[in-house]
């Protein structure tokens, strides 16, 4: 039987054995749900996947990335804080693809809007930017340490005068 997603600004992301579908929840405005499916059957046959609720939008597949039995998610929420958007970093153990179990999650940057990521092993760039006028802007690079799976934090922020000289370092 095909699957089927409804909805508007849908991300795949995709692994030699996984499949990642993310889409908007139906319910929860703003907020995304990521679809995992097992795609390492010889035969093409996809179990019923599983489904992991995320607190904000994934914009794009360069915010996901799965390494081993952890899916690391990027996103950003407009809701709930009086500052704008929140960027976060969401981790998951797929080591029961059946039922993903959150295992941490730390806030990036308050009042910064999220534009590129970059995964590098067991780290990731986050480059956010706030703009106070239309020529200048502040930027923030920061590398989470996966590593840390179940409690992430950030090993280094850079704070640059101009967006343009830290988007080619995460793109």
């Amino acid at each position: 039987d095909p699957l089927w997603y409804d909805g508007y600004g849908n991300v795949i992301y995709a692994t030699d054995t996984d499949l990642f579908v993310t889409t908007q929840n139906g319910t929860v405005a703003g907020q995304s749900i990521v679809h995992c499916l097992d795609n390492s059957s010889p035969a093409g046959a996809l179990p019923a996947p599983a489904a992991i609720s995320i607190s904000g939008t994934v914009p794009d597949k360069f915010k996901i990335n799965q390494s081993g039995d952890v899916l690391t998610v990027i996103s950003e929420d407009w809701t709930g804080t009086s500052r704008g958007v929140v960027t976060t970093l969401q981790t998951f153990s797929l080591a029961d693809p059946k039922t993903p179990t959150k295992l941490g999650r730390l806030q990036l940057a308050v009042g910064e809007q999220l534009h590129a990521t970059r995964f590098d092993g067991n780290r990731v760039y986050v480059v956010t930017f706030f703009q106070t006028d239309p020529l200048l802007r502040c930027s923030q690079t920061t590398v989470p340490d996966a590593d840390g799976v179940t409690a992430p934090y950030s090993l280094a922020e850079c704070l640059c005068a101009t967006f343009d000289s830290v988007s080619d370092a995460a793109t």
